[in-house]
């Protein structure tokens, strides 16, 4: 009984905390329609190499030199346990081994007589095996059977508690050995091995401190005011926080969802983030992650277009202009059209800031266009009710209203599937196109591989 209210408890410590934060979350958070099926589970995994095997000098140049620069390791999955540790991984293998071919009992037992160490031991053990996605690397399904485990990404990060448990186990059987030693020699033997670990560690880890160091140090920081350079201190105070609802960085990015998103520059990225906390407007540009798929929607559509219908119009009762950040990256098509509606507030060789109305940012061009069409509509081709400049024009299309759809763009069928592996759209026989050669029709065009 006594065993069972005890296995009772350690379940519910297990679950309660899980459930309890489950639950918060479901209640607290306002934005829906999450991804369900977000992509990195299988990204940035660690493997043995990645614990046991030094990324940095002294030891790595020798290894590379030995095996042809062969060594790849996750940089996510960065997790060293040093010489003497790794060693004694390999040592206590071998032992394990030969106490059970010969079936004798060895001297490891005495190193495993704390029973914390043994369950540190065991649990992150256990963690090693997730960060290497064992048993999902061998068997995918499970990831589906399990869908929350897919929630996780970037598994290699998982490596650090063995790297802690590991290196206590070290010095416990170096403290051991020493305890156990039954003269003054074993006990100097225990001493010394002790001190080469020790310094083994540090020689190890100076390498690696000393470039983090130097990563660190030539990296302001810029939530501080003062280590802002002089444009960027100038620009926040040409700004009246109170005169925008938001702040549009232009290369725009938004990166979460994984269904709807825009590619990250540094630059925008950065000086976005450093405007938005320094002035206190809020910024529409993200870089998040499992953000709603429905808002990352709406929100992309401020860059695409401005013939088409905006849905985010509606979520924006504030009629104050935008706030437009401009950095010295390139801009797209789209993004030059929504630049050229902004009026300049200030600007400098490195940022520079722009006002952009709300009725410009969703004024549309479609009128103009259509003017447009009408007035060389006599020009134009036509071939299976579209219009083309030139007779000769290749074109294929395909209504799919022989598929099924729940949400057709327009008839009654349409092309759906689930965003996974491939999705074929179309194919094309061998030999249809030929370089250099217009080709009128496309015979043989069906659905059943990807499209070339």
């Amino acid at each position: 009984m006594k065993y069972i209210r005890h296995s009772i408890t350690l379940l519910a410590v297990m679950v309660i905390p899980v459930v309890l934060f489950f639950l918060f979350i479901r209640i607290t958070d306002s934005h829906t329609d999450r991804t369900d099926n977000p992509s990195g589970f299988f990204l940035y995994v660690a493997e043995a190499d990645d614990v046991f095997v030094p990324s940095h000098p002294p030891m790595r140049p020798v290894l590379d030199s030995l095996t042809g620069n062969g060594i790849r390791q996750q940089w996510e999955a960065w997790s060293y346990v040093g010489l003497f540790s790794s060693l004694l991984v390999v040592v206590f293998i071998f032992m394990g081994l030969f106490r059970l071919a010969r079936r004798r009992k060895t001297s490891i037992d005495r190193f495993f007589t704390s029973r914390i160490l043994n369950i540190s031991l065991v649990a992150a053990f256990l963690v090693l095996l997730f960060a290497m996605a064992v048993p999902f690397r061998q068997f995918p399904a499970l990831a589906e059977i399990i869908p929350y485990i897919k929630q996780f990404r970037a598994l290699g990060r998982f490596t650090w508690p063995f790297y802690f448990v590991i290196t206590v186990f070290t010095a416990t059987v170096l403290s051991l050995m020493y305890e156990s030693a039954g003269s003054r020699k074993g006990r100097n033997i225990a001493i010394g091995l002790a001190l080469l670990a020790g310094l083994a560690n540090i020689a190890e880890a100076l390498p690696y401190h000393r470039e983090m160091g130097w990563t660190i140090t030539r990296s302001p920081n810029l939530f501080d005011r003062e280590n802002l350079s002089e444009s960027f201190r100038s620009a926040l105070d040409t700004i009246q926080t109170e005169d925008y609802q938001a702040i549009v960085t232009l290369p725009f990015f938004y990166q979460g969802s994984e269904s709807y998103s825009r590619p990250r520059s540094e630059e925008s990225a950065r000086a976005s983030m450093v405007f938005a906390l320094h002035s206190g407007i809020p910024l529409v540009c993200a870089n998040l992650t499992r953000t709603s798929i429905q808002e990352s929607k709406n929100i992309v559509q401020l860059v695409s277009p401005d013939f088409y219908k905006k849905g985010i119009e509606s979520d924006l009762p504030d009629d104050r202009p935008f706030l437009v950040i401009h950095t010295n990256d390139p801009l797209t098509e789209y993004e030059e059209a929504v630049f050229r509606k902004c009026r300049p507030l200030f600007q400098s060789n490195e940022i520079s800031l722009y006002s952009l109305r709300k009725a410009d940012l969703f004024s549309s061009s479609a009128p103009a266009i259509y003017a447009n069409f009408i007035a060389s509509e006599s020009r134009l081709i036509q071939r299976d009710g579209f219009y083309m400049t030139k007779d000769s024009s290749f074109l294929y299309y395909n209504d799919f209203e022989n598929l099924r759809s729940d949400k057709p763009f327009r008839g009654k069928g349409g092309y759906q599937s689930v965003k996974k592996d491939k999705n074929v759209l179309a194919e094309f026989n061998p030999g249809t196109f030929e370089a250099g050669k217009n080709t009128k029709s496309a015979p043989g065009c069906s659905m059943g591989c990807p499209m070339h």
